[in-house]
């Protein structure tokens, strides 16, 4: 049963790394409406490659303790 408790974290770092990614850019005030600022800030790549490695340490941890599990 130890393994499912392992599971469910694995897959809320899943969730929250994918959250993180995905997140749509807030709107600075001053900043102007173009489409194109949002993608040339640096914090959006910060928070997409922080979003992904935390969902890829959450797949590879969940699926390591599942196969030892089974194993």
């Amino acid at each position: 049963m130890s393994f499912l408790l392992v599971d469910f974290l694995g897959v809320i770092l899943i969730i929250a790394g994918l959250v993180i990614a995905f997140k749509k850019p807030r709107q600075r005030p001053g900043a102007s409406l173009a489409t194109g600022d949002a993608d040339e800030d640096p914090r959006v790549y910060v928070r997409r490659i922080a979003g992904f490695m935390l969902a890829a340490f959450g797949l590879a941890l969940t699926v390591m303790f599942t196969t030892f599990h089974f194993a």
